[in-house]
C-alpha cells in the first residue's frame, strides 16, 4: 500500500531545513553566479553580464558569508557585473524592503 505524508506549518524550520524564500533566492543568485560556462548568465528571470572570477565569487565564499540578498546584489554590481531583471515584479521584489518569506511574496504579489 502507498501512503503520503504530508508535513506542513514549521516541520522544515524546526529541523534547520532551509525551507525560506530568502533561502531560496540567495541559492538561486549564487546558481546564477556560479556558472562556470562563460561570463554571461541569462535565464528567464535575468541576464547578467561581467566576467565571473573565482576569487570575485564562487560558491564556498557565498556559503561561508551570511549575506542577505540586498548584500548580494550589492556586491555582485560593485564587482562590475550588470543585472539586468527580465520580470518587473521580480526586479521590484529583490530592490524591496519586502521581508523575504513566502507569504511575504504572496502578499507584494497581490
Amino acid at each position: 500500500m502507498n501512503r503520503l505524508i504530508i508535513i506542513g506549518n514549521g516541520f522544515d524550520l524546526a529541523h534547520k531545513l532551509n525551507t525560506r524564500y530568502s533561502d531560496f533566492i540567495l541559492d538561486y543568485f549564487t546558481s546564477c553566479l556560479c556558472n562556470p560556462s562563460s561570463s554571461i548568465y541569462e535565464d528567464v528571470l535575468l541576464k547578467i553580464n561581467g566576467r565571473i572570477n573565482k576569487s570575485i565569487f564562487n560558491r564556498e565564499m557565498a556559503q561561508s558569508i551570511d549575506w542577505d540578498l540586498t548584500t548580494l546584489i550589492n556586491h555582485v554590481e560593485s564587482k562590475g557585473f550588470e543585472i539586468n531583471y527580465k520580470s518587473a515584479f521580480f526586479q521590484r521584489l529583490c530592490k524591496s524592503d519586502v521581508k523575504k518569506n513566502w507569504v511575504d511574496i504572496e502578499h507584494f504579489y497581490f
